[in-house]
């Protein structure tokens, strides 16, 4: 049965009723209260003891209601400066000792992270980082997932990039395309120009699922198997089997074929994402902005250890057309654009 837990803490604490033996600590000194006042971050000699002992460490960082809320933005997309300076003191203590290290970042919204990523990479320990958002009562599923005893995984809902990338266009600014005129880089996984530490859909697992087919209709035609080979592709690449010079006008369906080779029951999430082409004959003063690419269908499945299973993705015409506009300059949508398809995981 689900409990309901009032913290991750609790939960977690709990969680040493499966047989593993959960030891707490406040990370640096300082008293209660809101998170952004200044601290250095400097491990407890307490802590830096457990640091070198424990087999796992799991370290939760991340943001409150005193500096993000509803009527309260955030003046930057970084973690507080003490949280930075902990967790880097602690992977640079568990790297020395080769021992596992587990971030769990609790947040509303993306925070960069690319002073521990960097530490992370570079880190002879191995580092997981785990983005929960806020959870409210999801607390039991992040310990049972912590735990291994839940296989769950999600995927991002926005790019993490680094921090100058990410407060580089003005707060104020609601363009999401990028123009030559204004010199914007774009926004969104469909338009951004910078490179992001996590991508729009990132997400890892704690099994592997693979493609063993893919196959399509368009319209009426009959079915057959198109891209790259048909081969197999692992669940931590962000690449599959692709659909080139596809036309628009009639929509299409294209079923993909899938299989856990890993040693655990878990959830995926197959994407689809479509990237225009360019045409010889577009009115660039007409044409909205192409997006390098637009998630179009995804679909959660759950697979057994060793289990196959089918994905049937069914797409209108609408569905992969272009935006432009009409002659009294509203937006239209014009099927018959030629596209490149991807499919991954």
């Amino acid at each position: 049965p689900s409990l309901c837990f009032s913290s991750s803490y609790e939960a977690m604490m709990e969680g040493a009723g499966i047989g593993a033996k959960v030891t707490a600590s406040r990370g640096y000194k300082g008293g209660d209260g809101p998170l952004l006042v200044a601290r250095t971050g400097k491990p407890t000699a307490k802590t830096k003891v457990r640091l070198k002992q424990m087999e796992q460490a799991v370290i939760f960082l991340g943001t409150d209601t005193s500096i993000e809320s509803e009527g309260q933005d955030r003046a930057d997309v970084t973690l507080p400066l003490a949280q930075t300076n902990f967790a880097l003191a602690a992977l640079k203590i568990r790297a020395e000792a080769r021992l596992p290290t587990v971030i769990v970042i609790s947040s509303g919204g993306p925070l960069s992270l690319e002073a521990i990523v960097d530490a992370a990479h570079a880190s002879s320990g191995a580092v997981a980082i785990v983005q929960t958002f806020w959870l409210g009562s999801a607390t039991d599923e992040l310990a049972q997932t912590l735990f291994g005893d839940l296989c769950r995984w999600g995927k991002l809902p926005y790019s993490i990039f680094r921090a100058e990338d990410a407060t580089r266009e003005p707060f104020e600014s609601m363009r999401i395309a990028p123009t030559s005129a204004s010199g914007d880089r774009g926004r969104t996984y469909r338009y951004a120009r910078a490179a992001p530490l996590f991508p729009f859909g990132w997400g890892l697992s704690y099994t592997t699922v693979v493609f063993s087919a893919l196959h399509m209709h368009v319209g009426s035609g009959s079915s057959g198997g198109v891209g790259g080979g048909g081969g197999t592709n692992d669940a931590g690449a962000r690449s599959s089997p692709i659909l080139t010079a596809l036309r628009s006008e009639a929509g299409l369906a294209l079923t993909v074929s899938l299989y856990n080779a890993g040693a655990r029951d878990g959830d995926e999430v197959v994407q689809l994402y479509a990237t225009p082409l360019p045409l010889a004959s577009d009115e660039t003063e007409r044409l909205y902005a192409l997006p390098d690419r637009q998630l179009v269908d995804f679909s959660r499945i759950r697979l057994a250890a060793g289990e196959s299973t089918e994905v049937v993705f069914t797409l209108s015409a609408d569905a992969l057309a272009a935006v432009t506009r009409a002659d009294d300059g509203s937006p239209r949508l014009t099927p018959g654009r030629r596209f490149i398809l991807l499919v991954c995981n």
